[in-house]
């Protein structure tokens, strides 16, 4: 077997040259892939037989190498970590699964607007119409649509917190019918819908706090829906 020797170039390498002191029985080329390489980079390979001490000598080698190859590899990098980020925003962003479908903004706007509107035309006869003269059932609708809003504000999401807008004027409007219904104080639907604009206010200040703010924001949530529950026990 020859003796050889073997001159791993950058990628990219073109119009490869050599020169050496001596003949050379053999010239070859080969490729070589390692990290980060997609062509692969050009080998140069020599042998030699019946080499000697006075072999032992240095050889030049000649290429051309663009200079925009050096940038390859670190764009290869700053793509592949871009890829990662942009897939972790997709994941974090999108909801799997088929709980909590969330309605569109446009429909929400839609049915926000609606909603306001309904408060100003409702009367107590329409009230009585809908719910059979009933307040209980209107009462156990609003507990429970706030032990709903409460578990999304608990999600630290501004964008499920916006979401959840339509959710809090169902309710806003729901205690504006049971307190035309006269069987329960205006005064104590009035303080659950302050309140209910307090825990809303809370729950933003509980998405946008870092991480050392939680445990003391999450208090004053906390606070705020203790009170709601006082409140909502008088309905």
């Amino acid at each position: 077997m020859k003796p050889e020797v073997r001159v791993i170039l950058p990628e990219g390498s073109s119009e490869i040259s050599w020169s050496t002191p001596f003949d050379v029985d053999a010239e070859e080329y080969g490729l070589r892939v390692t990290h980060l390489d997609t062509s692969g980079r050009q080998v140069l390979i020599l042998r030699k037989s019946n080499c000697v001490k006075h072999h032992d000598q240095f050889f030049q080698v000649a290429y051309r190498f663009p200079s925009y190859s050096l940038l390859h590899e670190p764009f290869l990098l700053i793509s592949a970590f871009f890829l990662v980020f942009v897939v972790a925003m997709i994941s974090y962003r999108v909801q799997l699964g088929f709980e909590n479908q969330l309605v569109p903004d446009s429909l929400t706007k839609r049915s926000s607007n609606s909603n306001i509107n309904n408060i100003n035309n409702n009367n107590a006869s329409s009230v009585t119409s809908r719910y059979d003269g009933s307040t209980g059932v209107l009462s156990n609708k609003i507990i429970k649509g706030i032990s709903e809003l409460v578990r999304h504000y608990e999600k630290r999401d501004e964008d499920h917190i916006k979401k959840s807008e339509i959710l809090l004027n169902e309710i806003r409007n729901q205690l504006t019918e049971l307190s035309e219904v006269g069987e329960v104080g205006g005064e104590v639907t009035t303080k659950i819908d302050a309140t209910l604009l307090k825990l809303r206010a809370e729950a933003k200040r509980l998405a946008k706090a870092e991480q050392k703010d939680v445990v003391e924001v999450r208090k004053g949530f906390a606070a705020v829906q203790q009170e709601i529950q006082n409140l909502t026990g008088q309905l």
